[in-house]
Order: structure tokens, then C-alpha cells, then sequence
């Protein structure tokens, strides 16, 4: 067995003593290694760990995210996720279960952790709803800038129209002049014809 799952393990034992309402639940997860996890992940089912990631930390950070961990496990947070967006409420799920240490149970987490005063009354379902805001009145604000855009590019066209039109009636005007300067110098040789006939 690893150094770390001995400290894993110890530290889920501790925890079960201390706060027995949910040591049925604290018991489930199975403590199992994985390369790919920074320090410690759960599905809910797995508590998983990284070896040197675990080690490198004093005991009793092992400890609160232990019991980080096991209290995802507690309130269900990998089945209570549904269709929501997987990060939004992941981030939710932290904020909701720091909270409930931090206020709840008084312990100190290690730094650094997601916290925000505004959530600690509030459900990890209603936190992914805050978090969730930005998001969307971003996608809003994109959906009105591209209508802008849209408009804009309508516009340039309308203009770019226009200006042709006004170019063709430009070259409409030059031949129209064109064709009066004939017409006067059409009229001006006969004038000189009707001239010269009478002198003679």
C-alpha cells in the first residue's frame, strides 16, 4: 500500500469518528490510484488519488480534502449534475461543499480553495445558477453584437448600392452632356451652312 492512501485512510477513520451521521456514506467511496488525478477526484463511487500529490502535503491538508471529497459523496453531487454543464457545476459543487466546511464544521482548507461569502446559504443547484449568469448574458451580448454586425454589414451593402447608382447616374449625366454638345455643334455647322448658301 502507498504512503498516501496509509494517510488517505487514516484520515477517512478520523473522520468517521468525528462526525458519524454520515460514516456510511464516508465509507463507500474505494480509495484507488490514478496517474491522471492532481491530488484527490471522486466520481462519487472512486476516490481517487495521486500518489505524489497526496504526499507532498502536511497531514491535516490531507485531512480537509479528504473530507472534501467524501462530502461530494455525501450529497449526491455526481448524480444531482444531470444535463447541467459538467464545469459550471463542478465549480458549484466546491463552492457549496467548502462552504459547508468552512461554516458548518469550522475546519480550515488548505489555500488555494474556491470559496465566495455570497453562496454559503445557498444550494449547489442555485450557485451553478449564479455561476451560470455571465455565461449567459455573454452568449446574450455575442447574439446582440452579431445582429449589430449584421445590420452593419446591410448597411455597407445599402451604401456600397448606392454609390454605384450614383455612379451610373454620374456616367448617365456625362453622356447626356455629351450628346447636348453634339447636338449644339450639329446645330452650329448648320447654322454656318444656311450662312454661307445665303451669301451666295
Amino acid at each position: 500500500m502507498l504512503e498516501a492512501e496509509k494517510q488517505i485512510r487514516r484520515a477517512r477513520v478520523n473522520i468517521l469518528h468525528k462526525y458519524r451521521y454520515f460514516a456510511s456514506i464516508a465509507l463507500m467511496p474505494i480509495v484507488r490510484y490514478d496517474a491522471l488525478t492532481e491530488v484527490m477526484a471522486t466520481d462519487g463511487k472512486t476516490l481517487f488519488f495521486n500518489d505524489s500529490g497526496v504526499s507532498a502535503l502536511p497531514y491535516q491538508d490531507i485531512y480537509a480534502i479528504t473530507l472534501h471529497e467524501i462530502l461530494h459523496c455525501v450529497f449526491m453531487h455526481t448524480f444531482r449534475r444531470k444535463n447541467r454543464k459538467m464545469r459550471y457545476y463542478q465549480f458549484a459543487a466546491d463552492y457549496a461543499v467548502n462552504s459547508f466546511i468552512r461554516n458548518k464544521i469550522k475546519l480550515q482548507l488548505p489555500e488555494p480553495h474556491l470559496y465566495d461569502e455570497r453562496f454559503k446559504d445557498l444550494t449547489t443547484e442555485e450557485i451553478y445558477e449564479e455561476l451560470l449568469k455571465p455565461f449567459e448574458n455573454q452568449k446574450h451580448q455575442k447574439s446582440i453584437d452579431q445582429d449589430q454586425d449584421q445590420d452593419q454589414d446591410s448597411d455597407d451593402q445599402n451604401q456600397d448600392d448606392q454609390d454605384l447608382d450614383d455612379q451610373d447616374q454620374d456616367s448617365n449625366d456625362q453622356d447626356q452632356d455629351s450628346d447636348d454638345q453634339d447636338q449644339d455643334q450639329d446645330s452650329d455647322d448648320q447654322d454656318q451652312d444656311q450662312d454661307a448658301n445665303s451669301s451666295n
